[in-house]
């Protein structure tokens, strides 16, 4: 009689290895995506102060010339926001799409969501200095530009 030997498959060491590789590059991305907000000043920490109750242009200055730059024409090959003059990825742009892309930000690429630091006042100040960065006239409702 022959007699058979049954060898148990390794599976679990393959399902392991890729838990193992997928815990990795997570723990990776969200160190790189903390370390890189924090260079930027991106994303202000509970608590901390932004310029809030001044004039758009003063807001932006202090909250978002960092990475859009001073005058709207995108950061630098380090720190890259979208640029405002003509040309520019957000140039074209309408004032309610400026507002909401401020108010919701995108945290993935380093741009918190505003709507919880700044009043929907100041985030529509914001919006309308932008307009005047695309060379648009900025909205009428919106005063202290």
């Amino acid at each position: 009689m022959t007699e058979y030997v049954v060898v148990p498959r390794r599976r679990w060491r393959r399902v392991l290895l890729w838990v193992g590789a997928w815990a990795l590059v997570s723990a990776a991305s969200l160190a790189a995506l903390v370390y890189f907000g924090n260079a930027r000043q991106a994303n202000p920490l509970p608590g901390e102060t932004v310029l809030s109750g001044a004039t758009g242009k003063a807001i932006y200055n202090k909250n978002c010339a960092a990475c859009h730059g001073l005058r709207g024409e995108g950061g630098s090959l380090d720190i890259k926001g979208p640029a405002f003059t003509e040309g520019g990825a957000a140039a074209h742009l309408t004032f309610e799409e400026r507002v909401a892309k401020i108010s919701r930000g995108k945290p993935l690429n380093g741009m918190p969501r505003w709507s919880t630091k700044l009043s929907e006042a100041d985030i529509r100040k914001v919006a309308a200095y932008t307009q005047t960065l695309s060379g648009q006239s900025p909205d009428p409702s919106v005063e202290d530009v």
